[in-house]
């Protein structure tokens, strides 16, 4: 039955002009195209919304649409983008944002995680050569996404690590998940607000930590995320940020497009 279904893969954005057509050929591209793309407009300002109606439009192989959002935040965003897919009737779910790229087998190897038995899945995020991009990256881009990963995993997971916790801690973050809808459900969906209240995908993952252990984080399924965020904050901030050390988004500039 899986291998019949769609996935249901949700994308917020608010004023990714500069980005969003990178990820919707991306989608163009893959392998499996047995899903259905959700893109939850945050209330954009920018032409954003014109060029995912023109993708839409021009790409009738692609199954997809564009729902509204108007309160501003990811956590709203993705919440009602949620709740959408549930209501076609997705049972399985995946998300990743608007300054990404996914690989052309996304789609095919969250499918293959799923028909393995995993109900939440999570992989790794390199950096996207784009204008933010600078010479030096390369080198960097050989060990930083790992060191972004592992440097969370051992810190979160030595943390917390209450008897309630069904395993160790594993690093699974917005640019590159998929869950079941039965665990997204009881795991109370993703919590309603804006990055600089809570980060919502880790409250997700720690809810998933008391009710399974059918997790899967595979360094073998790849997205690319644009370079300005970590260009803006530096590495230090980016992973105290995913350490969830006091990061201080209020002296901090948010909207960085």
């Amino acid at each position: 039955m899986l291998m019949t279904e769609k996935i249901f893969v949700v994308v917020p954005f608010y004023n990714e002009e500069k980005l969003i057509g990178n990820l919707l050929r991306s989608f163009a591209r893959q392998t499996d195209k047995n899903f259905h793309l959700i893109l939850v407009n945050n209330n954009s300002t920018d032409n954003s919304a014109n060029i995912v109606e023109k993708f839409i439009h021009n790409h009738k192989n692609i199954s997809a649409e564009m729902i509204l959002e108007a309160e501003k935040g990811t956590g709203y965003a993705l919440h009602t983008g949620f709740r959408k897919a549930i209501s076609l009737g997705a049972n399985y779910l995946a998300r990743t944002d608007a300054d990404c790229e996914v690989e052309k087998n996304w789609i095919k190897k969250i499918r293959k995680y799923f028909s393995q038995g995993y109900e939440y899945i999570g992989g790794i995020t390199h950096m996207l050569k784009d204008e933010f991009y600078s010479w030096y990256d390369p080198f960097v881009q050989i060990v930083d996404p790992y060191i972004s990963d592992i440097l969370p995993t051992l810190m979160l997971g030595l943390q917390n690590r209450g008897k309630e916790y069904k395993y160790f801690y594993k690093h699974i973050t917005g640019p590159n998940m998929a869950i079941t809808k039965d665990l997204y459900l009881r795991a109370g969906e993703f919590v309603q607000g804006s990055i600089e209240q809570q980060n919502e995908d880790f409250i997700l993952s720690e809810k998933v930590r008391t009710l399974t252990d059918k997790v899967k984080k595979s360094y073998f399924l790849k997205t690319k995320m644009s370079a300005r965020r970590r260009k803006t904050y530096g590495i230090n901030k980016m992973n105290r940020y995913y350490s969830h050390q006091d990061f201080d988004f209020e002296n901090e500039v948010v909207d960085i497009r």
